[in-house]
């Protein structure tokens, strides 16, 4: 390597001491005008310290041998990421030892002059108008203070080339001047090339970002339509309104998915005089829970409609084993599932039947609310049990007036004051405070209570209730 290239690099070494990645171009370019500055005045006292050696003056050389040790200060702070302290001595240090300097040779040597360079300096490392003024004041006060002593005081040390040195220090004070704007100079196109850079690699980020907000808006526009499509497809399979009133003539169904699609849908069918009613919760929510609800869907048909299944408990089983094969869960990781309740009303035999994975049947009988417990097993699923037999239960309906299925959505939503859960009990509560009301009341009276206690927070899952009052 060029003994010019190592001196080039050990230079732009130096310039750069205390220059970090995060700093800003603005601040990166005070750093390198401070450490270039003052590495040419530590240049410059090298110089006259060979000077007055070789001279054999060591009342100067000494006396210089203290500003070389002063004035790379500011570049130590800079090494260690104190910017401000840096720049602030960056000034005071040459007032200081200017001052101190004039006291020591007298005013006629003509170093108080440097000051004035000095003081220009402010404007290149100072924004604050505050700032920059009260140091150029300080660097003026300096020069009248000791003007104002050496006026009444001789100096210490007196040499015979006064003339010289003043004809010397005024060369000095415009190399100094001169210096300082040729490396502001560099400094200042280096920052603004560093500044052209930074804007053309925002520009480029800047397309980027347009050009993935292009694809992210296509995307999220093909995903909201097949996802709309999806709602569609799953409105499709629930039974229509006027089916439902004409198979159940005083009910209601409080049905508010999480999603545009739901893990939670309701079955309602009459086969051979008998009255079918499922509430069914998927794994999952959105879209994933879409896909089981169609699964699931399909089977309590296949299991009713085509294999005329018409005990609850054997529907579960049916379901459990179709589930099971469907998902092909016994030869792979798939854990999907869903818990369901499913009520029979039988009015020829006047009984109602029910079975329940996992979610229970709530009913009214003779005035008192009764919880009927679940078996705590899904179909399918985590919890599945292959050789699990759901239980049936039956009920004699001259002693009912309600009866409600449910998913777990609405006890699960969090809210109110302290931003808990609704909890079943709360849930338990509203259903019975209300069950002497019409149907179309207590929906309202459960879309009121869920909009006061989720308060705008985000809806936590899936919600579906269904309420069934039975005419005498």
């Amino acid at each position: 390597m060029k003994l010019t290239t190592k001196i080039g690099a050990l230079k732009e070494y130096l310039i750069n001491v205390g220059v970090d990645d995060r700093l800003a171009p603005a601040e990166v370019r005070k750093v390198r005008l401070i450490n270039g500055i003052l590495l040419t005045g530590e240049l410059l006292f090298v110089l006259l310290i060979i000077k007055s050696m070789i001279m054999r003056v060591p009342e100067e050389w000494s006396v210089q041998m203290a500003g070389a040790l002063l004035f790379p200060i500011p570049i130590f702070l800079n090494r260690f990421r104190k910017y401000k302290a840096a720049r602030v001595l960056c000034i005071l240090i040459p007032y200081i030892y200017l001052s101190a300097l004039t006291a020591y040779w007298g005013s006629e040597r003509g170093s108080q002059l440097i000051i004035f360079a000095c003081a220009g300096l402010t404007v290149l490392f100072f924004e604050d108008k505050f700032k920059i003024y009260t140091l150029i004041a300080l660097g003026g006060l300096c020069i009248i203070a000791v003007e104002v002593y050496n006026y009444d005081h001789e100096p210490f040390y007196q040499t015979q080339s006064l003339k010289l040195a003043h004809v010397i220090n005024i060369l000095i004070t415009i190399t100094m001047l001169a210096v300082i704007s040729s490396i502001f100079k560099d400094e200042n196109e280096k920052y603004q090339w560093s500044i052209q850079q930074k804007n053309r690699q925002i520009t480029l980020q800047h397309n980027q970002l347009l050009k993935l907000n292009r694809e992210l808006q296509d995307s999220l526009k093909l995903i909201n339509e097949q996802t709309k499509y999806a709602q569609t497809i799953q409105q499709s399979i629930l039974p229509l309104k006027e089916e439902m009133r004409r198979v159940l003539p005083d009910h209601f169904v409080f049905f508010k998915p999480r999603d545009l699609v739901s893990g939670d849908f309701y079955f309602v069918t009459k086969v051979k005089g008998k009255v079918f009613i499922a509430a069914v919760d998927c794994t999952g929510h959105g879209v994933p829970g879409a896909f089981m609800s169609m699964i699931g869907y399909n089977l309590l048909l296949e299991a009713i409609e085509l294999n005329h299944i018409s005990r609850p408990a054997l529907i579960l089983d049916y379901l459990q084993e179709r589930i099971t094969y469907a998902l092909r869960q016994q030869q792979t990781d798939n854990r999907d599932g869903m818990d369901i309740s499913i009520c029979v009303i039988d009015r020829k035999h006047n009984i109602l039947e029910y079975a329940g994975a996992k979610h229970p049947l709530l009913l009214v009988e003779n005035g008192n609310l009764h919880k009927i417990e679940a078996d705590r097993v899904s179909i399918g699923g985590v919890l599945r049990k292959d050789d699990h037999q759901f239980q049936n239960h039956s009920f004699d309906l001259a002693s009912i007036s309600d009866f409600y299925l449910y998913t777990d959505g609405f006890r699960d939503q969090y809210g109110g004051a302290d931003f808990k859960r609704f909890m079943s009990h709360r849930f338990r509560d509203v259903l019975f405070d209300n069950h002497h009301r019409r149907t179309s009341e207590q929906r309202k009276t459960l879309e009121r209570t869920f909009a006061e206690w989720s308060n705008g927070h985000e809806q936590t899952d899936d919600i579906l209730v269904i309420g069934v009052k039975l005419s005498r």
